[in-house]
């Protein structure tokens, strides 16, 4: 990190022309320092944007960790990263200007920062921009030795400085409330198979040359819990691989700590990470480190834990522990070019800063091949395990679909069926939707020819997979069989893996797993289908849930256009026209060796990935970036719901077609025929009661009934409860929203009313 003059004298500049383009000037220096903060995994979620008299600190939510569905840990790297641009700023001679969260139409900009009154750097900030370098999370042995007197109460006052609290635990008794938590929170960690897959992707070998993630050199192996005594309990990075290079054990730490704040929303997490990079420089300027310890904060219920069991008067942002050590072991940070977008055009600041480019905006599916693992487990294919990405022409697709028939698989794809898109039998890819598209708005869906012969060339239609695992109708009591050919769906897109894995999370991750839905949904075969279009109704993108499927699916296809796609059309294999097909599971590998394939090149793999970022940058609606579960619950009583209330005809067609609802009702009826309640034939049943299940709604007067009458009477208090829980408790009970961004309860609304309209019109007012 190299120096400009200012940083090295502290001098102030000169004059008012210099001051007002020093941002301009040493853009480099000051990207550099900022990124140098702490962040979970080292994902260093921030992007940069440069005018010339102020610099833009961005959220990036592409790096995001699955762990934090509300971006908490994600805004707490960012105000550690914002300490240091003030800092840097400090070591050129100016104060700081800080307009946080200046933009309430640009949720992912955290902070604008621009030069302020000269004044010197002072010999603290001077000591504290010298650590900078080698300030460092500590996961290795500490060295034994007390503090430096008055270090703690120093780091306390830094705290305070920045609107947070630095509470230190020092009786047996918290301590102990404390590491009990901790341990748990760890244990749980341990078996969550998407947990293990977020520390796979975020770990880098010691050949790594990555310069993201935790590398082996950080890595500490794991030992015996009595010889870390004394110290809490990390996260095992190493996962019996051996890649670690840190010894474990080694004396305990001096002291352990909470980061607090007063409240619990965006700004609150942007100071937490202020205090959070200050406190840890000023420690180490004494060569004092902290272990940080994320993972007893993942989860809104430990957290509340963590308050209430240590008596703590604020929110807990993070957990700390002190010790000291004499090494320089920091993490390898990315590049200020890789950090950073167009420099804006907007210098000061009369003129709209530029949106970031929907072309960058987030495509990782969370967490699908973790849920998965919950049906059957089984070892996640490495990448060496799976052959790389291959074409094969479009014609070959009838190859693919016959070799998945073959092994005893029944094909549902996309087929034209009344006037809509939607899911059926197949036998061959003459059955798909060629040459089709859909147009969707608001209360709008209507079928159009395309101008080429792509045969994934829609978005998604009124269909769900949902009607395959979890049926409209089922017999419970007797149980009733599954089909006796397994499901093998074709055209799975993104957004449908995070539903489908939302649901393996509701019926299958409790300690009691419903039959009938593992039945269908253990041996399911998915072939993936990347969008490379968006509707006008959908923001997976904003959801963290599309267009690309990167996990989840037995293969993945991408769909790729080109010169040859007319000739396509009219039943000439047009070489252009052609997919791009990568592997995720070992039998999907079996599968595609029965196709004619070439490896893909760098050209296909270029073109894959500009498909998926089309339909990244083209998404029509976007759900805003706020803590959404602090915005809704904290507005029970917001006159928005009487307003959406009186359009809303509680006809429940959003949660028919959601992906993710799963409300039922059951029933029960006794008959000397064991006959269907509901008069539908079936196969002969003996004779007896019968219980069955039905899809239900929470819009439906009778699905709140208890004794005496409905709880919700009125629609204003039904579409609350439907908003509420699917942007926000559903993630208390699940650990993810029960939204994917499909947009479907937006197109088949009859009123065109839209759910990203009224989170947006709440804020607004919030």
């Amino acid at each position: 990190m190299s120096q400009p003059r200012d940083a090295v004298t502290g001098t102030a500049t000169s004059t008012a022309a210099e001051q007002a383009h020093i941002i301009d000037r040493h853009a480099q220096y000051l990207i550099e320092t900022a990124a140098r903060a702490p962040s979970v995994h080292n994902s260093q979620p921030w992007r940069f944007r440069v005018g010339p008299q102020a610099i833009e600190l961005w959220c990036d939510p592409r790096r995001k960790v699955q762990g934090d569905p509300i971006g908490r840990e994600m805004l707490v790297s960012c105000g550690a990263a914002l300490y240091g641009l003030r800092l840097a700023v400090r070591s050129l001679g100016c104060q700081p200007v800080v307009d946080l969260l200046p933009d309430r139409s640009q949720l992912r900009l955290m902070a604008r920062v621009s030069a302020g009154a000269a004044a010197p750097i002072n010999g603290l900030e001077r000591e504290m921009l010298a650590a900078v370098p080698h300030r460092h999370t500590h996961r290795g042995p500490f060295t034994p030795g007390p503090l430096p007197a008055g270090l703690l109460a120093g780091l306390q006052n830094d705290a305070l400085a920045e609107g947070a609290t630095l509470v230190f635990v020092e009786d047996a008794l918290s301590y102990a409330r404390l590491a009990q938590i901790a341990a748990a929170a760890a244990r749980r960690g341990d078996l969550d198979p998407r947990a293990r897959a977020e520390i796979r992707r975020w770990t880098r070998t010691a050949a790594s040359t990555a310069r993201d993630g935790v590398p082996a050199v950080a890595l500490t192996a794991r030992v015996p819990a009595q010889a870390n005594r004394g110290r809490l309990p990390q996260r095992d990075f190493d996962l019996g691989r051996s890649i670690a290079r840190l010894p474990g054990g080694g004396a305990p730490p001096v002291a352990t700590a909470v980061l607090l704040t007063s409240g619990d929303r965006r700004a609150d997490w942007l100071r937490a990470g202020q205090a959070l990079q200050r406190v840890l420089l000023h420690a180490a300027t004494k060569w004092v480190f902290a272990s940080l310890h994320t993972q007893p904060l993942e989860n809104a219920v430990t957290r509340a834990l963590i308050r209430d069991q240590l008596a703590l008067p604020g929110s807990p942002q993070m957990v700390l522990q002190l010790g000291l050590a004499h090494s320089a072991a920091s993490t390898a940070r990315r590049p200020p070019g890789e950090l950073t977008n167009l420099r804006t055009g907007a210098p000061n600041g009369k003129g709209p800063w530029p949106r970031l480019s929907r072309a960058v905006r987030p495509y990782r599916l969370a967490g699908a091949r973790a849920l998965t693992e919950l049906v059957k487990p089984q070892r996640t294919p490495s990448a060496e395990d799976l052959p790389g990405a291959v074409v094969f022409r479009a014609g070959a697709l009838d190859q693919l679909l016959g070799a998945i028939r073959r092994r005893g698989f029944r094909l549902v794809g996309p087929v034209i069926k009344d006037g809509a898109i939607c899911y059926d039998d197949i036998t061959s890819a003459a059955d798909l939707p060629a040459g089709w598209t859909d147009e969707q708005d608001a209360g709008t869906y209507r079928l159009r020819q395309r101008d080429d012969g792509a045969l994934f060339g829609y978005n998604v239609g009124p269909h769900s997979w949902k009607k395959y695992l979890f049926p409209p109708h089922a017999r419970l009591l007797p149980l009733e069989q599954p089909p006796a050919e397994p499901f093998a769906f074709i055209g799975v897109r993104a957004c449908e893996l995070n539903a489908i894995a939302i649901q393996d999370r509701v019926f299958l991750g409790g300690q009691h797993k419903d039959p009938h839905y593992e039945a269908r949904r253990d041996r399911a075969f998915i072939v993936a289908v990347n969008c490379g279009q968006a509707g006008g109704t959908c923001f997976c993108a904003s959801m963290d849930a599309g267009p690309r499927a990167t996990s989840g699916y037995d293969i993945a296809l991408t769909e790729l256009l080109g010169a040859g796609a007319e000739r396509a059309k009219s039943g000439e294999d047009g070489k252009d026209h052609r997919f791009l097909a990568e592997a995720g599971t070992a039998r999907g590998a079996e599968v595609l060796a029965e196709v004619q394939v070439l490896p893909a090149g760098d050209p296909d793999i270029g073109a894959a990935r500009a498909v998926t970022e089309h339909a990244a940058a083209s998404m029509g609606r976007a759900m805003p970036e706020l803590d959404l579960r602090t915005l809704l619950t904290d507005n029970y009583d917001h006159p928005r719901w009487d307003d959406v209330a009186a359009r809303c005809l509680s006809c429940a067609n959003c949660t028919m077609v959601c992906p993710t609802c799963f409300c039922f009702s059951v029933e029960d009826v006794s008959s000397l025929s064991g006959g269907d309640p509901a008069g539908r034939p079936g196969p002969e049943r003996p004779d007896g009661p019968e219980r069955h299940r039905s899809w239900d709604s929470c819009f439906t007067m009778d699905h709140s009934y208890l004794h005496g009458g409905p709880v919700r009477v009125s629609t204003r208090s039904r579409y609350r409860q439907w908003l509420t829980h699917k942007l926000a408790t559903w993630a208390d009970q699940f650990g993810t929203p029960g939204c994917v961004g499909c947009g479907r309860c937006i197109t088949w609304c009859p009123a065109g009313i839209d759910i990203t309209e009224e989170v947006a019109a709440i804020a607004a007012d919030s």
